[in-house]
C-alpha cells in the first residue's frame, strides 16, 4: 500500500480539512485535505475522496508556500460547496505524528473520467495550475 502523503524526517504534518459524511448518489461520501511541510519550507497537499467503504480516491497533489495555502485551502472548500452546500470544512492544525513507527497507510485510486476528476479541474483552474 502506497500512503496517501508520506511523511519522511524532518517533514511535518501541517493542516487538514475534513467533511463530516456526505450522501452523493453512490453513498456516503468524505472530501479531505491533507498536508504537509516539507524541509524545503513547501507545503505539499493532496485532495482526497473517501467511501463509506475505505476507497481512497487522490483527486490531486499540489506544492505551494505557506502564504498560498489559505488560498488552495479556500479554492477546495468552494468547489465542495458547490455540491454540498452545508458541508463544515474548518481547517484544522494536525497533531505532529512519530515517524519512527510505522503506521497502517492509505491506499488510493487515480481519478479519471469521472466527476472527481472534474472536481479536479475545476480547482486547478481555480489555483491558476
Amino acid at each position: 500500500m502506497k500512503a496517501i502523503l508520506e511523511i519522511k524526517k524532518g517533514e511535518s504534518a501541517y493542516k487538514i480539512i475534513r467533511s463530516p459524511w456526505l450522501e452523493d448518489g453512490q453513498g456516503p461520501v468524505s472530501f479531505k485535505l491533507l498536508s504537509k511541510k516539507r524541509r524545503d519550507g513547501e507545503i505539499e497537499t493532496a485532495y482526497v475522496v473517501e467511501r463509506r467503504g475505505g476507497r481512497k480516491t487522490v483527486i490531486a497533489k499540489t506544492t505551494t508556500n505557506e502564504e498560498k495555502f489559505t488560498d488552495a485551502a479556500n479554492a477546495f472548500r468552494s468547489m465542495v460547496w458547490k455540491l454540498f452546500p452545508n458541508a463544515d470544512l474548518k481547517i484544522e492544525d494536525v497533531e505532529p505524528i512519530n515517524v519512527s513507527s510505522p503506521g497502517k497507510s492509505s491506499q488510493y485510486t487515480a481519478a479519471k473520467n469521472t466527476r472527481l476528476g472534474f472536481f479536479w479541474l475545476v480547482l486547478k483552474k481555480w489555483l491558476r495550475l
